[in-house]
């Protein structure tokens, strides 16, 4: 009976939805942080000395698995370099 609900049921479609989504979350989280350690920066939105942030330095790389991961973190799809 418990493969039949799971193949069967509308419920667990909506779970397995939930479980898939919640964990491409946090592989984008964990996509992100690793990113960021590499390239010296502890938030998203920061910059660096020469005004680049995460996402300028993503979008050079051509790096589309990044930028997309810091989109759904809210990352500013319109970020440009900037002169501090």
């Amino acid at each position: 009976m418990g493969q039949d609900f799971q193949r069967k049921s509308p419920l667990a479609a909506i779970h397995k939805t939930q479980i898939h989504h919640l964990c491409l979350g946090q592989l984008q989280g964990e996509v992100v942080s690793q990113f960021l350690r590499e390239n010296h920066f502890k938030h998203f939105e920061e910059r660096d000395s020469s005004g680049w942030s995460p996402m300028c330095y993503a979008a050079m790389r051509g790096d589309v698995k990044i930028l997309k991961a810091l989109l759904a973190k809210k990352g500013n799809p319109n970020d440009k370099t900037t002169t501090l």
